[in-house]
């Protein structure tokens, strides 16, 4: 029995509208992350959205899309970014006009407005409509992550693990790796985790290992409390403890993770 990590070759295109993202708690394979905004609070802009929506003399329910648009069409047209990123959100997410959508959200990103950077990432790699440009993807991933926001670290990180649209480096994987764990991003902490304990290129330590899946599986990551699991049941960097092996893995089995009900039925 052996850590496992996130699966390395499938991807699903769940991307959803800002309004339902939220941080993820687990990862049975890579999904895209649900996310807040990092630069704009989307409640804000949404607030922002309702009021020049009445000073038109409109209300949400009476404009139409085009009308909610076209709100904020003028101050984007001026350079304003938080319009422009507005905008975009109002094309991507009521209009569902994607062309018009990236057409602002490149407007925005290109002035440094991380969310909108983000959301190029996500556009060039996973969106459903959008198309696949992993190239394109680390570029907006990187200016991002390069302003510290944690989901982009994250991604950027996986990018440099795979070598999507970049050449695959180890070491720069953990570096951005790292950045987001240290801003406590589940996902990131788990792969550190398992880069601490079974990754080749990376000097194995166990305890460092364990203090991520820690972190991790406290958070509700599936699989970080089944490699925490392990640990504990084997001995990797941590003395033996069934006891709390047999509490991790139940909390993994209680999420559906097949691999932790196998192992509880071993060690019981």
């Amino acid at each position: 029995m052996k850590p496992t990590r996130l699966n390395k070759t499938k991807y699903h295109k769940s991307y959803t509208p800002l309004s339902m993202r939220q941080t993820p708690v687990q990862r049975a394979e890579i999904t895209t992350s649900k996310r807040m905004f990092s630069s704009l609070p989307y409640h804000f802009s949404f607030f922002i959205l309702f009021l020049t929506l009445a000073t038109c003399g409109y209300t949400i329910v009476t404009a139409s899309a085009d009308e909610i648009c076209d709100a904020f069409l003028p101050m984007a047209e001026q350079g304003d970014a938080d319009a422009q990123s507005i905008l975009a959100i109002c094309y991507e997410s009521v209009s569902k006009d994607y062309v018009k959508a990236v057409y602002w959200y490149t407007k925005a990103a290109e002035q440094g407005v991380v969310h909108a950077q983000f959301w190029l990432g996500f556009w060039y790699s996973f969106y459903d409509e959008g198309p696949e440009d992993y190239v394109k993807a680390a570029y907006w991933f990187t200016k991002a992550a390069e302003q510290g926001d944690a989901e982009a670290q994250f991604w950027l990180g996986l990018f440099y693990d795979k070598g999507y649209g970049v050449r695959k480096d180890t070491i720069k994987a953990a570096y951005w790796f790292t950045l987001a764990a240290e801003q406590g991003h589940a996902s990131a902490q788990g792969e550190l985790g398992y880069y601490y304990s079974c990754c080749d290129e990376i000097t194995r330590d166990y305890t460092k290992a364990v203090y991520w899946y820690t972190k991790a599986a406290e958070q509700g990551d599936a699989r970080a409390q089944y490699n925490l699991g392990i640990c504990y049941d084997k001995g990797y960097g941590v003395a033996k403890n069934k006891t709390k092996a047999i509490y991790w893995y139940t909390k993994a089995a209680e999420q559906g993770y097949a691999d932790a009900t196998k192992a509880l039925r071993n060690i019981k």
